[in-house]
């Protein structure tokens, strides 16, 4: 009988010429049973794996065993106060439990943000506040709105009416001036009396004084002269048909008067007669002037003279007029056009011509009387 894990070899037959093979061992899984090759050999035999060895284990000496060392601590109580048996057999059921009140120093510890809560009562009392204090404001508001607009339609209502009082002195008076047949019935309506009367009466003897009643008033509208008084440029429509300007001014007393040299054109005489003859004298004449440089003759010296285009309404005449360059007169000129951007000027001159003056249309500018052709305030100093 063969022994346990012994090999058990197969040796052919001797008669067989051919060297044997090597035998071929095939490793299998344990419990698993090979299969026999039938062609050429016999079953070959199992060889059992023998178990895998444990890895030793290393060879680490001995200690003595040694005991880790603990702090001793005492025992802490569990409670924050022990009580004895007989306490906690004489309690009644329901009373307070000593653990009851456990946490409570905690609690105490964090306190409670009643700021917090002040400061959302003080927002919460400001809103309310703030909203009240709207509405009263947007009452305020319509009340004062409603009285401003009701000042607003008096004031307008007032104007209104004065505007309507001041346009029926305005028609009496350009009706009681147009329709005067005698001086005597046109003074009272004209401006600066005193100074025009002998103006008037030297001028119709020349023009007679025709009535020419007044129909409508077709422009009226005010100017802005800069200085005292109120003063209106009025378009009227006679009788005749025809169109005539006249300035007007409101005096204090509420009166209204008519400009009776604007209205006529006055000049102290024609102005072609004047550029033809250029007598000797002082002339005050209401002239259209405007910077010119035609020096010639007694003022070719364009250093020492100012030269200015001097026309006049109703003509095609025209003169230079001249003045000297150091007098205020020159400074007060060059000011005015600087000032009315270089265009032409209506200007009250007093010209004079010199006597033997060669130049065939020059003269000499003395004085600047208005810059404007209608005296606002009286030359005369009269009322």
């Amino acid at each position: 009988m063969a022994k346990p894990n012994e090999i058990f070899r197969l040796t052919p037959p001797a008669e067989e010429s051919e060297p044997p093979e090597a035998p071929v061992v095939r490793l299998l899984p344990t419990g698993h049973r090979p299969q026999r090759d039938l062609r050429h050999h016999a079953p070959a035999p199992v060889v059992p794996t023998p178990p895998a060895a444990e890895p030793a284990e290393p060879d680490f000496p001995e200690l003595p065993p040694e005991r880790l060392d603990v702090e001793h601590q005492p025992a802490r109580a569990k409670r924050s106060q022990e009580p004895g048996i007989e306490q906690i057999l004489d309690l009644p059921e329901d009373a307070p439990q000593i653990e009851d009140s456990w946490g409570g120093q905690a609690a105490r510890r964090t306190p409670v943000p009643w700021g917090w809560f002040l400061l959302l009562g003080l927002l919460l009392a400001g809103g309310a506040f703030w909203s009240t204090w709207q509405v009263s404001e947007s009452e305020q508001k319509v009340e004062t709105t409603r009285e401003v607009a009701l000042a607003e339609v008096t004031k307008d209502e007032e104007a209104t009416r004065q505007a309507e009082q001041l346009l029926v002195r305005v028609e009496t008076a350009i009706r009681s001036y147009f329709g005067a047949k005698t001086i005597d019935e046109m003074v009272p309506w004209v401006r600066h009396p005193q100074r025009v009367r002998p103006l008037m009466e030297a001028w119709y003897r020349n023009h007679p004084l025709t009535p020419d009643p007044f129909r409508r008033l077709a422009e009226f509208l005010p100017q802005n002269f800069g200085e005292t008084g109120s003063f209106w440029t009025a378009r009227v429509q006679l009788a005749s048909g025809r169109f005539h300007a006249v300035y007007l001014e409101e005096l204090p007393d509420g009166s209204v008067k008519i400009d009776w040299a604007t209205s006529v054109g006055y000049q102290p005489m024609a102005w072609d007669d004047y550029a033809a003859r250029r007598p000797a004298g002082d002339f005050d004449f209401r002239v259209t002037a405007q910077p010119d440089n035609l020096f010639s003759h007694e003022f070719a010296d364009s250093e020492r003279w100012l030269c200015f285009r001097l026309t006049a309404p109703n003509s095609e005449e025209f003169l230079y007029g001249y003045v000297e360059r150091d007098r205020p007169l020159a400074q007060l000129l060059e000011r005015h056009f600087r000032q009315n951007g270089g265009r032409p000027a209506q200007l009250i001159l007093r010209l004079n011509t010199p006597s033997g003056l060669n130049s065939p249309r020059g003269v000499r500018i003395e004085d600047l009387l208005s810059i404007r052709w209608i005296y606002v305030v009286d030359p005369d100093g009269g009322a």
